[in-house]
């Protein structure tokens, strides 16, 4: 019976810390501030989360222009910080196989935590985790991942258009 028990703790552990590491939003005040600076500085993110369509049947992609980015304490850990943005939600797009389909409907602004492993940045002409932006090494899920931005031609945003033709795209 102690062996069944400790199998069964053993695995409702285990279970609970990959479930614990979904969505990294928590760091340090340092990371936080850096990461505020990041956003305000690119002003343009995609919301994302690849490890949903890691089976390549389409998840919904945001494109977001944030308007505001604030350090707040972490919800769940009160020694560490989170970056709270309100953002504009320019659009939405299907994404099939790291590739954006068709435009879903779905605008509006919103209020909404920076995830480091489900929102990207524009780098070089790529999507990039924005765990990339604190720590070099950082390791993102192993999941298929983004490779661009929205094209301006699925967009009718000419602010959008000239801040992707900035990036030299």
């Amino acid at each position: 019976m102690k062996k069944i028990s400790f199998l069964f703790i053993l695995i409702a552990f285990a279970s609970a810390n990959g479930v614990w590491a979904d969505p990294e939003d928590c760091m340090s005040r340092a990371e936080a501030e850096a990461l505020v600076k990041k956003i305000k500085k690119e002003r343009y993110l995609v919301d994302y989360c690849d490890c949903c369509n890691d089976v390549g049947t389409g998840v919904t992609a945001n494109l977001l222009l944030v308007k505001k980015a604030v350090v707040v304490s972490c919800e769940y850990d009160t020694e560490r910080f989170s970056v709270k943005m309100e953002a504009q939600m320019l659009a939405s797009f299907k994404v099939r196989d790291q590739e954006y389909a068709e435009k879903a409907a779905h605008e509006g602004n919103t209020w909404n935590l920076a995830l480091l492993n489900y929102q990207y940045f524009l780098e070089k002409g790529q999507a990039r985790h924005l765990g990339f932006a604190l720590r070099p090494g950082y390791e993102a899920p192993r999941c298929s991942g983004l490779k661009s931005f929205p094209p301006a031609a699925l967009l009718n945003d000419k602010k959008y258009s000239a801040w992707l033709a900035q990036k030299g795209l």
